[in-house]
């Protein structure tokens, strides 16, 4: 799978297949509704794991290595370093304040969802390169069980 570089628009990341966004939730009851196959949102701080996380859960899927019916549930399990998406929701999944949104289509779709739900959008948080090898390892150990 080819993967090119992303492109920022404002704070929002495209990649090949998934859009990332940070936004601040204030209520989770109105955004829960909206998650799914195609969006999944996470409390993890550091943009990079999330996109690792979604490549991860795209390769699973183009691989047939997936353990979740859906990209949704397969990122979310990828960001938490998890078997069970119950327990991935727990440690990773959404939360009230800052949390990513992960949107595997297109931007029209994602904009959408974003004006719907009203959220606001905020400043991508970058981490350390000593904090992200943990993270990546966390998110990666999935590949190997």
């Amino acid at each position: 799978m080819l993967i090119k570089k992303p492109r920022t628009i404002k704070n929002m990341l495209r990649f090949n297949g998934f859009l990332v966004e940070r936004v601040e939730i204030e209520s989770v009851d109105s955004l829960i509704p909206l998650l799914g196959d195609k969006l999944q949102a996470t409390s993890e701080e550091c943009f990079r794991e999330v996109v690792f996380a979604a490549l991860l859960s795209l390769r699973s899927f183009s691989r047939g290595t997936n353990r979740a019916k859906s990209l949704g549930g397969e990122f979310i399990l990828r960001i938490a370093g998890s078997k069970q998406i119950s327990e991935s929701i727990k440690k990773k999944g959404l939360k009230v304040g800052f949390n990513y949104l992960v949107f595997f289509g297109d931007k029209k779709e994602f904009m959408n969802i974003l004006q719907k739900a009203d959220l606001k959008t905020v400043e991508l948080k970058k981490c350390k390169d000593a904090e992200i090898k943990k993270k990546f390892e966390k998110s990666a150990i999935l590949e190997a069980f």
